[in-house]
This record gives C-alpha cells, sequence and structure tokens, in this order.
C-alpha cells in the first residue's frame, strides 16, 4: 500500500479539512510578510524594545495593530461559502479585506484620543461609522473561519446591551443604544479588546515565537531529554519499531 505523501499533496488537504484557499501567486507573500511584521512588533512589545513605539508605545494601539494585521487576512484565506473555495478570490473579498485594513488602521491611528478623550462613551461622527463596520466586519470573519454557530453567538451576545434592561436580574443592567453599543465593543477595553486579545496579543504570540525558536534551535533536543525524566519518563530511548506508508 502506497500513500502520496508529496508536498503538494499534504497541502491540498490541509486546505480542504481547513476550508483555507489557496492565494494567487501574486499574493502569497501576504501571510508571511504579515507574520514577521507581528512577531516583530511582539517582540518590541514584550521587551519593550522601543524601536515600533508608533504601534507598540499604547497598550490598546498594540491591540488595534494586531487586529488590523491579521483580520484582513480572514477575507483573503476563508471563501465566503465552503463550496468557493477552489474558485478564484472575488472582488468582494478584496474589498472586504481592504476596508478592514482600512478601518483597523483608522482605530491605530486614533488609539490616543480614544483613550484621553473618552471615545468609548463620546466619540465623533466618524469613529461611530468605522465603529459599525468594525463590528460587523468581525462577525462575518467569526463566521466564515469558526462558522455559523460561532458568529450567531458572538452576534447575539455582542446585543446584550440593547436589551440589558429586560434579562433577568443577575445580570441585569442599564440598556445601550446602539450607537452607544457600537463604541463600547469596539473603543473599550472589554469587548473586542478585552481579556481574549490581550491574552493572545501579550502572551499566545510570544510563546508561540519561543517555541518555535526553541524547536529550530540545537538546544531542543537536549532540552526535550532533560524534561522527559521528570514527566514520568524513565528512559529516552528509540523506538523499537518503524512504520512507513510507503510499501
Amino acid at each position: 500500500m502506497t500513500t502520496d505523501t508529496s508536498p503538494a499533496n499534504t497541502q491540498q488537504v490541509k486546505e480542504k479539512i481547513s476550508q483555507i484557499r489557496e492565494l494567487p501567486t501574486a499574493l502569497r507573500w501576504i501571510p508571511a510578510t504579515v507574520t514577521i511584521i507581528l512577531m516583530l512588533m511582539t517582540l518590541d512589545y514584550l521587551f519593550n524594545i522601543g524601536l515600533l513605539t508608533f504601534v507598540t508605545g499604547l497598550e490598546t494601539q498594540f491591540y488595534y495593530a494586531v487586529v488590523a494585521l491579521l483580520l484582513p487576512l480572514v477575507f483573503l484565506l476563508w471563501p465566503m461559502r465552503s463550496s468557493q473555495q477552489e474558485r478564484p478570490i472575488p472582488w468582494y473579498d478584496y474589498l472586504l479585506s481592504a476596508a478592514t485594513l482600512i478601518v483597523g488602521g483608522y482605530f491605530v491611528y486614533n488609539a490616543v484620543p480614544i483613550l484621553e478623550r473618552g471615545w468609548a462613551f463620546d466619540a465623533p461622527e466618524l469613529a461611530i461609522y468605522a465603529s459599525y463596520a468594525f463590528w460587523l466586519l468581525i462577525i462575518e470573519a467569526a463566521r466564515r473561519a469558526g462558522g455559523l454557530p460561532i458568529a450567531i453567538i458572538a452576534g447575539v451576545f455582542s446585543l446584550y446591551p440593547l436589551v440589558a434592561d429586560i434579562v433577568p436580574g443577575p445580570i441585569q443592567a442599564f440598556p445601550s443604544t446602539l450607537e452607544q453599543t457600537a463604541m463600547y465593543h469596539t473603543m473599550s477595553t472589554e469587548s473586542i479588546m478585552g481579556v481574549p486579545l490581550q491574552a493572545f496579543a501579550g502572551l499566545v504570540i510570544g510563546f508561540l515565537v519561543f517555541g518555535v525558536v526553541l524547536q529550530k534551535a540545537v538546544a531542543a533536543s537536549f532540552s526535550l531529554i532533560w524534561r522527559l525524566p521528570y514527566l514520568g519518563m524513565c528512559a529516552v530511548a528509540q523506538p523499537r519499531y518503524r512504520f512507513s506508508l510507503a510499501d
């Protein structure tokens, strides 16, 4: 029995399972470039290097930058419907990706006045329109990458401030208007910029970078051998039998 394990076939299997479509040749540099920029930003933020203070000087500005970099990739990599996975990227996905980058860039640029002037409670008209757009784009990105149930759950719970006065007592609160809800979601630190994003940007990315460096470094094997006895392994030995997919 033989199994085709060529890189091209492996890539096709990964794309089929994750429903990620293949980017055109002219755009394949974008994910790698975004990854490098994100890694540099994260290292500058975590270690307070000070080389990229225009995006890492303020905590919320860094979080906005992370979203502005990663969210546009969703509209390029995940199609609107799974049936469109093998088709070229349609014009509206390019438009959505560009709109996400522009709206995210707007919040990155205005991160300081958002914090200093309390835009989460009283924002300019343009910021309110940007909040509506950001809100809808994030829900659509969640639908594409996580599935319709995730988008429905996130969308329904995001409307909670509108009906906060009619929900059961323990979670009852003063209601908010649609405008106030949009501002709170995008410009406070308790919704889009809340704990999950803070943990991802401040911890997860750093651990991923550290893990990849450790894996590729010469010290990785030594570190694994040194730790295995403390995890309950009595000895580290080569496996007795080897299995192969090829005959």
